[in-house]
């Protein structure tokens, strides 16, 4: 390996060689499991928030269309590049993300958390210290009472008066003190990954399908999701 390459290896290194000092199991499942969780977790739920989030806004030319219309405003040339503090504040295009990342949901498999010393209370009800629950988020995102027909990708949901509910209720990353802690790097590569798809391509066919997809921990979707795309207009 060159020294100067940077990737997850040196962690992985780390904790083989001073798996004892960092507290971490040395054993080849352990390793096994970080070393894949660390590809799951870095690529494999960006990348599906990217190929759904992206096939959806191609679906429907009219979301696309708007979403390239409003890029043009901070993106004019290909050698321009706006900044990623550009991109956050363009208020269609974040409602794009926040609806992929709904949408998609790469994490829909229950998070199971033990209740903290002392319990909690949730509705009426005591759930002493010590005790499993989990929640998956894939329900919380497709719960209709919160999002009007779920199963319809609108990013215009985002643009109302008051979307604090959606807000509080869109957790793809998980919250508290166990959050994913690439949550802040996977934002930015969707936002950059959608922004330049958008912006310099678009769609000579789209295969339009159920989106029929598997969950486990993850969800996935079998067959993958087919566009075709050309150069856009500047």
């Amino acid at each position: 390996m060159k020294a100067d390459q940077h990737d997850f290896t040196p962690v992985l290194e780390a904790q083989v060689n001073n798996g004892e000092r960092l507290g971490v199991e040395q054993t080849v499942p352990a390793l096994a499991a970080n070393g894949i969780g660390s590809i799951i977790a870095g690529t494999d739920t960006t990348g599906l928030t990217l190929a759904i989030g992206s096939w959806s806004i191609y679906l429907d030319e009219g979301i696309r269309s708007r979403l390239h219309a409003e890029l043009k405003t901070v993106w004019e040339a290909e050698n321009s590049h706006p900044t990623l503090q550009d991109l956050e504040r363009l208020p269609y295009l974040r409602a794009c993300v926040n609806e992929s990342l709904r949408f998609s949901s790469p994490i829909s498999g229950r998070l199971p958390r033990i209740t903290p010393q002392g319990g909690l209370d949730y509705a009426g009800h005591h759930i002493p210290a010590g005790t499993t629950i989990s929640s998956a988020v894939y329900l919380q995102h497709f719960d209709e009472e919160v999002f009007a027909e779920p199963f319809t990708f609108n990013p215009d949901r985002w643009l109302a008066k008051d979307v604090s509910r959606q807000e509080q209720s869109l957790v793809p990353f998980s919250t508290g003190s166990r959050a994913c802690l690439g949550l802040n790097l996977a934002t930015a590569e969707i936002y950059i990954g959608l922004t330049t798809m958008i912006r310099w391509f678009k769609a000579s066919r789209v295969l339009d399908r159920d989106l029929n997809t598997i969950i486990h921990f993850t969800r996935s979707v079998p067959g993958g999701l087919r566009v075709d795309l050309v150069e856009a207009e500047e």
